[in-house]
């Protein structure tokens, strides 16, 4: 069943502009399947941008460290090599921090 359009072509960018103010599900039964192409505004959310980010950088570390185990220690031994390699990880984390936190003697 198909939506009839009333008036031309020409009147069409005057409607899409005087009923943008209209709520989306009007404009879709008032214009029908060509409704698809009615310039809609979208907020951007920079704050989600931001977290989509986080999380694929916390994927990448967590597979990298998955692949980091496998290499080294194999399948059979996967559990056994994750929990050596995260204690040299977090060694070496500690480590680094001490040496941040030690101010170096003024001359």
């Amino acid at each position: 069943m198909a939506v009839p359009v009333s008036g031309s072509i020409r009147s069409l960018p005057r409607k899409i502009t005087s009923s943008l103010s209209r709520p989306a599900s009007i404009l879709l039964v008032e214009y029908g399947p060509a409704a698809l192409t009615i310039p809609f505004e979208q907020g951007s959310l920079p704050l989600m941008a931001l977290l989509r980010g986080l999380l694929w950088l916390v994927l990448f570390v967590v597979l990298a460290f998955c692949f980091v185990v496998l290499f080294e220690y194999g399948p059979r031994d996967f559990v056994n090599g994750s929990k050596k390699e995260f204690a040299r990880v977090k060694s070496f984390v500690v480590k680094q921090t001490e040496k941040v936190e030690k101010p170096k003697k003024q001359r």
